[in-house]
């Protein structure tokens, strides 16, 4: 890898700050975020188009059929393939890869470039980064399900729990009173568990991919991470979920009012995404890298070799 920037003192930032970077980045390495974009997306959205195709040629046939009263069993047959388990199936599919392997990849190629330009002040190829989260693809998979038993259990947990003590007030006619305090108190606990577990969830790929740990061991660092920081780490993904948000729904409804052809929808659609993923994963390496500063303090150790 060749030298970036050289050494810089690296520091803290505020929420404004870190948005500023993240937009920044984008335009500064725009030809970077969008090689990794294309190489990654492109081939996931092809496959998208193809199966959008090929499901509304079938349901617009069908509905042809149907309003020309040719066949008038033709809207009991459009129902069918509507819940076809083939059609069912490769949505879930489609949808399993997106959640697994294609965010991941561009998500912690970008976290890979990220950390070593704002860490350490190196720049990483391109094919050094993806490959990087190629093979933490597999490390990153099991600690989400690590992560998925942790959270079922703690619910399973919780939810024993409320069932013992609602039995219990109810032998001892006390549920009223006490069970409605109770239910009110569980249930803001339990809300409060959610936002916690979502938030501290949103930082496990890039400690996977950037610090080269997994399973059990990832997951108390991003509770270290957190620790102290929760709030200004919801507020900042708050902010950020909300920008996209707004940016995607505009993007989308002008798509939608102008293009006719859900075809062409999708394909538009599919650039729209090409273009708006990156600011994610900008961000969230953005701010993986701010809390490892207030966490590890500004020492960081230098660039281990051989990386």
């Amino acid at each position: 890898m060749e030298d970036w920037r050289g050494s810089q003192p690296v520091r803290a930032k505020t929420v404004g700050e870190l948005l500023d970077v993240t937009f920044q980045d984008y335009r500064d390495h725009f030809r970077y975020i969008m090689t990794a974009a294309v190489y990654v997306l492109v081939p996931y959205l092809i496959l998208q188009v193809l199966f959008t195709h090929q499901s509304v040629g079938q349901a617009q046939s069908l509905l042809n059929t149907l309003l020309s009263g040719k066949d008038l069993k033709a809207w009991e047959k459009l129902q069918v393939l509507q819940a076809t388990p083939r059609t069912v199936w490769v949505s879930y599919a489609l949808a399993l890869l997106a959640a697994l392997v294609v965010n991941p990849l561009l998500n912690g190629t970008i976290v890979r470039f990220v950390a070593a330009k704002e860490l350490w002040g190196r720049r990483v190829a391109f094919h050094d980064a993806f490959s990087h989260a190629f093979r933490r693809l597999l490390p990153l998979i099991l600690t989400y399900i690590l992560v998925f038993i942790l959270y079922m259990a703690a619910i399973f947990v919780g939810s024993g729990a409320t069932a013992g003590f609602i039995v219990l007030a109810t032998l001892h006619g006390v549920w009223t009173v006490v069970g409605a305090i109770f239910a009110a108190v569980f249930a803001c606990a339990a809300l409060a568990f959610v936002v916690w577990a979502a938030v501290a969830a949103e930082l496990v790929l890039p400690v996977v991919m950037a610090e080269d740990i997994g399973y059990w061991r990832a997951v108390v660092r991003v509770l270290a991470l957190v620790r102290g920081k929760f709030w200004r780490t919801f507020g900042f993904l708050f902010l950020l979920g909300l920008i996209l948000f707004v940016l995607r729904i505009a993007a989308n409804g002008l798509v939608l009012f102008l293009i006719k052809s859900d075809v062409v929808s999708a394909v538009v659609l599919g650039i729209v995404t090409l273009f708006t993923s990156p600011l994610y994963a900008l961000a969230l390496s953005h701010l993986y890298t701010d809390l490892r500063v207030r966490t590890d303090g500004l020492d960081l150790p230098p660039w281990p070799r051989g990386a």
